[in-house]
């Protein structure tokens, strides 16, 4: 998606019209002087424009905020160099910074999964460590910590799957549980679960953590914080 919104010059120049004035001089044969200089300065403009958006695909990854809320040391050029864009190109107001916008937020990281849910009001960024040496980190934007559990536990699933316990292993467990008890799993009434066969499930789930995916995953091997910021762009995935 995002090798798409970076506009190529043939589409740039469709978007952006030139100037009345230097079209009006284009059409002059007689001054094919004039003619020449304008092509080279619509040139440039291409060339700036892209340059625009090649700052807003950094910034983006760099983890910075749109041009309202970014740190003037990192912008404050190309939001010079995009004012003076608008002016010469006679365009709509802000419709450079449209582009560079789209652009910037395509390529947006800061570390998350889902950094486009940082707006979003009363979220906190969940980091989660999964495995016994916490071999995988996944941090997210949500409102409560199920919320972030169930969406780590996808990102998990899709690059880890074999982080979840298997049904065989759960069989394997409410099987032992259930022998334990001197009856099979077969003998369960799932529709009114109670005394020894609700003791059975639950000594077969007792180090397990029960996602709402109807998934498992073993308690002792993950842990979660919670703080205010995202980790940061460095620790995104290209």
């Amino acid at each position: 998606m995002t090798t798409r919104t970076l506009m190529n010059a043939r589409e740039i120049s469709s978007h952006f019209l030139l100037p009345q004035s230097a079209a009006v001089t284009l059409g002059r044969d007689e001054e094919r002087e004039d003619c020449h200089a304008v092509l080279a300065l619509a040139s440039s403009w291409l060339r700036r424009l892209r340059l625009v958006q090649i700052a807003a695909a950094r910034h983006g990854k760099g983890g910075h905020g749109s041009l309202e809320v970014s740190g003037p040391a990192i912008i404050e050029g190309t939001a010079d160099e995009i004012r003076a864009l608008e002016t010469e190109l006679e365009c709509e107001r802000n419709e450079v910074a449209a582009m560079y916008e789209e652009v910037r937020s395509a390529f947006y990281r800061d570390g998350t999964i889902n950094p486009s849910d940082a707006a979003d009001g009363g979220n906190s960024v969940f980091t989660f460590h999964f495995g016994m040496y916490s071999a995988i980190v996944v941090s997210v934007w949500a409102d409560h910590l199920e919320n972030a559990l169930e969406l780590a536990t996808d990102h998990l699933y899709d690059i880890a799957p074999g982080y979840f316990v298997s049904q065989e292993e759960m069989a394997e467990a409410l099987a032992e549980a259930c022998a334990e008890r001197g009856f099979t799993p077969a003998d369960i009434d799932w529709s009114d679960l109670c005394g020894e066969h609700a003791a059975a499930v639950e000594a077969a789930e007792c180090d397990l953590t029960i996602l709402d995916q109807g998934c498992y995953i073993r308690s002792d091997e993950w842990s979660v914080s919670e703080s205010d910021t995202p980790p940061g762009p460095s620790a995104s995935k290209k």
